[in-house]
C-alpha cells in the first residue's frame, strides 16, 4: 500500500512539473511575441516618421544642393560608356544572376513575401534548400527569358559551395552583391543591362516598369535619386531601433550578469557591451592578480550570468560563444 501511494506521488509529482514546465515555457513565449509585436509596432513608426521628415527635407529648399549633387553623380553612372576600366562594373550589371534575382525580388515586392516563403513553394521535398531542378522551376516562372545554358549559368554561380543545392543564406549573400551594385535595398530600383536587348536600364521592382537608355530623361532619374535618399533614410533607421531593440533586450541580462560577478570581488566588472547585427557580446575585466581558482571562478560566473541572460531577456535566444581568457571573459548572445 505504501508503495502504490508512493508511485502515485511520484505520478502526481511528474504531472505537475511537466505542467509547471508548460506554463514557463508558455509565459516566455507570450513575452516574446509580446516584446517583438511591441518593438515590431515601435519599428514600423519610427521607419515613417524618419521617412516623412526626409519627404519634407527633399521637398524644402535645404535639400536642393544635395539631390541636384547626388542627381549628377547618378546620371554620370547611368551614361557612362564602357571603357576598360570600367570593365568591372559592366560584368557586375551584366550578370545574369544578379538580373535573376532582381526579377526574383520584384516577384517578392509586388506579392508582398519574403525570400524563405518563396522558396518554399518550390522546396518540393521540404528540404530548406533548392535542388538545381528546383531552381530551375523557380527561374522558368519568373519574367525573364533564360536559355537552359544561361540557367545553368547562373545556378552555379549562386551555389557558392557547389554541393549542389541553392541555400537561402546563399541567396542572401547574392542579394548583398546586388544591393552594392545595381541599387539600394530599400530603393525599388535596380539598374543592370537588359540580356535581351543589350542596353543599360532601370527597373522599378515594385511598379515592374522598365525605362531604357534611350527613354530615360532628368525627370525619372530626378525620380531615382529622391528615391534612394529615402531609401537610406530607411535603412539608417532600421539599423537604429534594432540596435536599440538589442540594448533593450540586453540591459536586464546585463544587470544579472554585473550582481553574479559582483561576487568575484572588486576587480570584476563589465567593461564592454558591443550589439552587431542581433549579436550581443559581453565583455568581463578581471584586473585583480590571476589565479587559476579565481579564473575559473570568473568563467564560471560568466557562464551562469549568460545563462540568464538568455533565460530571462532572450526567450528565443541561444548562448552562442563563451571565450574566457586569462584576463577577459567574454560571452556573446544570438536573438
Amino acid at each position: 500500500r505504501d508503495a502504490t501511494r508512493a508511485a502515485d506521488d511520484r505520478i502526481k509529482l511528474a504531472v505537475q512539473q511537466d505542467s509547471r514546465a508548460k506554463r514557463i515555457s508558455t509565459e516566455k513565449e507570450d513575452r516574446a511575441a509580446s516584446f517583438q509585436a511591441a518593438w515590431d509596432a515601435m519599428e514600423h513608426q519610427y521607419i515613417h516618421e524618419q521617412s516623412m521628415a526626409t519627404r519634407r527635407w527633399l521637398d524644402s529648399r535645404i535639400s536642393k544642393n544635395h539631390v541636384l549633387k547626388e542627381f549628377k553623380r547618378l546620371k554620370r553612372e547611368f551614361y557612362r560608356p564602357p571603357t576598360p576600366r570600367s570593365i568591372g562594373r559592366e560584368v557586375k550589371l551584366k550578370s545574369l544572376s544578379s538580373i535573376v534575382l532582381i526579377k526574383m525580388e520584384a516577384v517578392l515586392f509586388q506579392k508582398g513575401i519574403v525570400m524563405e516563403h518563396f522558396i518554399r513553394q518550390y522546396d518540393e521535398d521540404s528540404s530548406g534548400f533548392l535542388s538545381h531542378n528546383e531552381f530551375r522551376a523557380l527561374v522558368g516562372d519568373l519574367p525573364i527569358d533564360l536559355s537552359p545554358e544561361q540557367v545553368r549559368l547562373v545556378i552555379s554561380t549562386l551555389d557558392s559551395d557547389q554541393d549542389g543545392y541553392v541555400g537561402l543564406k546563399e541567396l542572401e549573400k547574392a542579394l548583398d552583391v546586388v544591393h552594392q551594385f545595381n541599387g539600394l535595398s530599400a530603393s525599388p530600383w535596380r539598374m543592370y543591362i537588359d540580356p535581351a536587348q543589350d542596353v543599360i536600364c532601370y527597373h522599378n521592382i515594385a511598379t515592374d516598369r522598365l525605362v531604357f537608355e534611350h527613354r530615360m530623361n532628368d525627370k525619372i532619374l530626378l525620380e531615382i535619386t529622391k528615391s534612394n535618399f529615402l531609401a537610406e533614410t530607411k535603412l539608417e533607421a532600421i539599423n537604429h531601433i534594432r540596435r536599440q531593440r538589442a540594448l533593450k533586450h540586453l540591459s536586464p541580462g546585463l544587470e544579472m550578469c554585473s550582481r553574479g560577478l559582483c561576487k568575484q570581488g572588486p576587480g570584476t566588472n563589465v567593461s564592454t557591451i558591443q550589439v552587431q547585427e542581433g549579436a550581443w557580446s559581453i565583455d568581463v575585466e578581471d584586473s585583480s592578480p590571476s589565479s587559476k581558482a579565481r579564473y575559473e571562478s570568473t568563467q564560471l560566473a560568466v557562464r551562469q550570468a549568460s545563462m540568464l541572460v538568455a533565460e530571462h531577456t532572450c526567450p528565443q535566444g541561444l548562448l552562442h560563444q563563451i571565450t574566457t581568457p586569462r584576463t577577459i571573459a567574454t560571452t556573446t548572445l544570438v536573438n
